[in-house]
């Protein structure tokens, strides 16, 4: 087993093959393949030929996959079985000189298939034209091409790739729809090919379905195959489909989907699978002398035994992509994912994880904290700019213009210069409203009569208190009063 096997979960198939002329006398024109691991790894299964006994075997789908292939000759007693050999060979050997340089796309993976059937074509061709004993000589296809959890299928002829899924979820199936069991192909014969799509012109094929077709007379004329020089192969190649387990592929010759109908190979398998796949294939061949066995038979089973969670398949495949110390703290990380942490453990997350997410988290931490520091810094001066700009404005609004309380004085001698009784009653009235502004000054409200004033004021020596302010203004008050009084007695 190859050290990937070992270190990783890998699907699990159980396959069984047997290939043999049967009932019918002279060589058996049937082939098959089977590689179980296309990467050629030293413990693959590579068996191939028209005589190919298989017991129950159970393999892990290794990277590159495990390819099923039937082959069903025809064209005579030396050309047949000639036919279907060349077509296991050639397909078999361009699958494994091809693959390795493919590219990862399902178109590719289609093209492969396609070619190789093509090429197997072109082989036969060639060399039935080199010999008259093997003109005419040609043989049906089945393939089957299970990787990466998926399945690929491909077809020319008659042969069957059949699929077995407990819950009838089989997408493209073209059978009864109430069976477990589904043929994924459609035979390309004159009694199943559409009238649409035969390439017999207006006549076109007939159409049936599977059980039409079964007693129908003919049955056996193929509209596809290999070989034919005047028509080149043309097969019809499907998929991805998904595998899941307990699926149970079927690929088979006519030489038992023509003397056996769906239902009663569904009734073999569900009737042996719980003693294996080794067990179906037996029930399969035991019964078909009961039913004019008369054909060579080709039977491939392949049971999907096992397949990883995709949890459990994606921790394997990075472990095996991490060093010793990286799968530690991976399995740590697993850990943690696995519970709720309280908000205290996020130290413990953080040192789970690998040393460039611990630099990354320090860097975002750092970060947060220096902006938060700096954010704090300019709010705090803003703040102090804030009163301080508030404070001057008070102490600039609070303080009375020396101005402003002279004015009275101005006011009444400019009076006692007039002595003018009615001008100095109106300069009572303005003295009096002086006197007001004077007041409101000193509480802090800003007067308009300052004007440019207040600037020169704020130079000069300022009273100590607010009590001292509100004694000079009282004392030019009664100052005032006295003048006017004095002008009226006059």
């Amino acid at each position: 087993m190859s050290e990937n096997s070992q270190n990783k979960k890998l699907t699990k198939l159980t396959i069984a093959a047997l290939c043999s002329k049967a009932a019918r006398s002279g060589p058996n024109e049937d082939n098959c393949l089977v590689i179980t691991d296309l990467g050629c790894s030293t413990h693959s299964i590579d068996v191939s030929g028209p005589q190919v006994d298989l017991e129950s075997t159970c393999v892990d789908l290794e990277n590159y996959g495990c390819l099923l292939v039937v082959a069903d000759g025809m064209g005579g007693m030396n050309a047949g079985e000639v036919a279907s050999t060349i077509a296991i060979q050639t397909i078999r050997e361009y699958f494994v000189n091809r693959l390795a340089n493919m590219e990862n796309t399902e178109s590719d993976f289609q093209n492969l298939i396609r070619e190789a059937i093509k090429i197997a074509d072109e082989a036969i061709v060639n060399e039935s034209s080199q010999d008259e004993s093997k003109y005419g000589m040609g043989t049906t296809v089945a393939l089957l091409w299970i990787f990466n959890n998926q399945a690929y299928y491909a077809w020319c002829g008659d042969s069957r790739v059949y699929l077995y899924r407990e819950n009838n979820d089989v997408g493209g199936g073209r059978g009864d729809k109430s069976l477990k069991l589904q043929s994924l192909t459609l035979d390309h014969s004159y009694v199943m090919t559409p009238a649409n799509k035969s390439p017999f012109g207006k006549e076109g094929g007939l159409g049936l379905t599977e059980d039409e077709a079964f007693e129908h007379p003919m049955n056996n004329v193929i509209m596809r195959s290999l070989g034919n020089p005047s028509e080149r192969a043309n097969p019809d190649v499907r998929g991805p489909i998904r595998i899941n387990q307990d699926d149970i592929f079927l690929l088979c010759s006519d030489g038992l989907c023509g003397a056996m109908r769906t239902r009663t190979i569904q009734d073999c398998i569900e009737s042996a699978k719980d003693g294996g796949i080794g067990s179906v294939l037996n029930k399969i061949w035991s019964a078909t002398p009961d039913i004019e066995w008369h054909d060579n038979m080709t039977t491939l089973l392949c049971h999907v035994t096992s397949i990883p969670k995709v949890r459990d398949t994606m921790a394997t495949t990075q472990s095996e992509q991490l060093s010793e110390h990286s799968q530690n703290n991976y399995v740590a990380e697993k850990q943690v994912e696995t519970t709720s942490p309280a908000p205290d453990n996020i130290l413990v997350m953080v040192k789970d994880r690998s040393p460039f997410t611990k630099q990354l988290i320090v860097a975002a931490i750092t970060a947060v904290v220096v902006l938060s520091v700096m954010f704090g810094i300019l709010s705090h001066r803003a703040k102090k700019s804030s009163e301080k700009s508030l404070n001057n404005s008070e102490e600039v609004s609070a303080t009375p213009s020396d101005e402003t309380v002279r004015a009275g004085t101005d006011t009444t001698l400019l009076i006692n210069q007039g002595n003018n009784i009615e001008k100095a009653d109106t300069n009572v009235i303005d003295s009096s409203k002086i006197v007001s502004m004077s007041a409101s000054v000193s509480k802090g409200t800003p007067s308009s009569n300052t004007g440019g004033k207040s600037t020169q004021a704020t130079e000069r020596s300022q009273p100590k208190d607010e009590s001292e302010v509100k004694q000079q203004i009282e004392e030019k008050t009664n100052k005032t009063k006295t003048l006017l009084e004095t002008v009226k007695k006059r």
